[in-house]
């Protein structure tokens, strides 16, 4: 039951991914090679054809922590959802535990597609940095690095940290072209996220803050 939980959501993943391409063509290339790449390294890992680096100790136990706080506290986990620690992660995956089920591949999956995401995020940031021929190099080099595509295929805090902090430095460069509220509060919500996960990161925040005031 458990693969089967994590089968449909990683077909769900691609489905959307594939609409979402269609839309943006001239994304699909390096989109759908790095879904695929970290879709490949949870299929690995599921089925254990090989072990891969990282696999067990930290990725393991905040898998469990998650099966933990959903047995637990269900949806009331919520609650307590920026309690200060580094279990954050496990308490976002804890909640589609309890909603479908649980399952370590769709917390893989979690993972996938934000790393994806990532990928994506790498694109806007450069072209708007530079252009469209530099930002697709950036991201075919975010979707093909090899600790990115291992880390965003398991239960851990890296794929997190980089997506976050990507949306803090969009924010930035948003409210530096366009001086808004709204990129402000995507900046300063990036970057107060990353504390959650791991706390050296924030400081570009305190860096934005400084330079605003």
């Amino acid at each position: 039951m458990e693969q089967a939980i994590g089968w449909i959501f990683l077909l769900t993943i691609f489905f959307f991914l594939i609409l979402w391409t269609k839309k943006k063509p001239y994304l699909k290339d390096f989109i759908l090679v790095a879904f695929l790449l970290r879709a490949l390294c949870v299929l690995i890992n599921e089925y254990e054809i090989i072990i891969l680096p990282d696999s067990q100790d930290d990725a393991r136990t905040f898998e469990l922590i998650a099966r933990k706080f959903s047995s637990n506290y269900g949806l009331t986990i919520v609650l307590d959802f920026f309690k200060n620690d580094s279990l954050l992660m496990s308490r976002f995956i804890s909640i589609f535990y309890t909603i479908f089920g649980e399952s370590k591949m769709m917390a893989q999956c979690i993972s996938v597609i934000i790393g994806t995401l990532s990928v994506y995020m790498v694109y806007y940031l450069s072209n708007e940095l530079w252009d469209h021929h530099s930002a697709k190099k950036a991201a075919w080099l975010t979707a093909l690095f090899p600790n990115l595509v291992l880390y965003s295929s398991l239960t851990l805090r890296e794929p997190y940290i980089v997506f976050f902090l990507l949306i803090g430095l969009i924010g930035i460069l948003r409210f530096m072209q366009k001086n808004s509220f709204n990129s402000f509060l995507q900046a300063v919500t990036g970057f107060y996220l990353l504390i959650f996960f791991h706390g050296p990161t924030a400081v570009g925040g305190f860096i934005f803050l400084f330079y605003v005031i």
